[in-house]
């Protein structure tokens, strides 16, 4: 089993990796890992909305699924061809809320802890 700040160094890398695909490079970060969750919030700037953002942000509002938490971390990071299936990112989240507004991606992420079985 990792812990819970190797599974967000995983999460950020996917969604770094989504940004650069898109060669999005002025990206700030703020990453908070506490007892009850994990929370990033990411503004990044860009002159136009990237094509697929609003799947993007539909695919990682996608239901939590405990049950499969290992396989899924173990997914995480597995790019392969040119188009990437983000609905094991958004599996391996609880909230996910995302927009464009004045020339900037604002994408806000919540991973809570699991209870203690």
């Amino acid at each position: 089993m990792i812990n819970e700040k190797d599974k967000a160094n995983r999460l950020v890398k996917e969604f770094l990796s989504y940004f650069f695909t898109h060669n999005l490079l002025d990206i700030t970060m703020n990453l908070l890992i506490n007892e009850q969750a994990t929370t990033i919030d990411f503004t990044v700037k860009c002159s136009a909305e990237p094509a697929d953002f609003a799947e993007f942000v539909q695919a990682l509002k996608l239901p939590r699924q405990y049950e499969l938490e290992e396989y899924f971390n173990s997914l995480l990071g597995a790019h392969h061809g040119s188009r990437h299936d983000y609905t094991f990112l958004g599996q391996a989240i609880d909230e996910a809320e995302g927009k464009y507004a004045d020339s900037k991606l604002f994408l806000h992420i919540v991973r809570y802890q699991e209870k203690e079985k």
